[in-house]
């Protein structure tokens, strides 16, 4: 790999840093809070589970353990191809 490839993945690699950055930051101020309702927090009492929904899942919250099986499955492409160059005596 030439130096000149290294510089474009690190450019590559810190423009998706930046973009996830971005939209972490305006998701978060998309988000309205409601006030938190502090009644009788010792007298709460947790629904049953037969009448508790469904969690919903964000998309930032699927995109990151994607991302996570990309590099993971990109690294492991290139250790195997690193072994296999060294098994042949490239």
């Amino acid at each position: 790999m030439t130096a000149a490839q290294i510089g474009w993945i690190t450019v590559g690699c810190g423009a998706a840093a930046v973009a996830a950055l971005g939209y972490a930051l305006i998701s978060r101020r998309r988000i309205a809070r409601a006030p938190i309702d502090r009644a009788g927090p010792a007298n709460w009492r947790m629904p049953p589970l037969a009448e508790l929904g469904r969690s919903r899942i964000s998309l930032g919250r699927r995109i990151g353990p994607g991302a996570l099986r990309l590099y993971l499955a990109a690294a492991m492409i290139l250790v195997i191809l690193k072994i296999v160059q060294v098994a042949l005596g490239h």
